[in-house]
């Protein structure tokens, strides 16, 4: 198991296959009902590192941080509620994994994921993002450009942009 697990969470991956978790290929994570981080998985890191959120990535979002401080303003109530009913539905007799589609996309690369939230027999959720389809943008109808970091990026460099509406956040002066 990977070393950025907290060890009270990892009872509630019982029944789930540790080593695949781990090994998948798209960014998995654990949350504690509050939506804490309590589980990370190598791959992570590596969407962070070949995006270029490392640093900052591992420094504001490790085990214990709020996974909502990542979540931009306008997407804070959809997120919070998807993770709500997905915790909800954990009280069932079969409780069922709630799934989202979403676009996570670069200047160059076109790029949709499928969410998939895991309840954790009411304690928790596992949360696995599997890439479903990557293309290169057509560079006819959209012609690749470099964002203005002087006027978007964060202390660290970091551009955030919604997937959902496209908006850039203007950092704070």
């Amino acid at each position: 198991m990977n070393v950025t697990c907290s060890p009270d969470f990892l009872p509630l991956l019982k029944g789930f296959d540790l080593e695949a978790i781990d090994r998948h290929p798209g960014s998995v994570y654990g949350l504690w009902p509050d939506l804490r981080l309590g589980y990370i998985n190598p791959a992570w890191f590596s969407f962070a590192a070949n995006n270029g959120g490392e640093p900052a990535i591992s420094r504001c979002w490790s085990i214990g941080s709020t996974l909502m401080s990542a979540i931009p303003d306008p997407l804070q109530k959809f997120y919070a509620n998807l993770f709500s009913a997905a915790l909800a539905g954990a009280s069932a007799l079969a409780p069922r994994p709630v799934q989202h589609e979403y676009e996570c996309s670069s200047a160059a690369i076109y790029r949709r994921f499928l969410m998939t939230i895991y309840p954790l027999r009411g304690a928790g959720l596992l949360v696995v993002n599997t890439l479903a389809t990557e293309c290169d943008h057509n560079r006819d109808e959209r012609p690749p450009h470099i964002a203005d970091t002087s006027v978007y990026a964060d202390g660290d460099g970091i551009v955030r942009q919604c997937s959902h509406c496209r908006r850039i956040q203007v950092p704070a002066s």
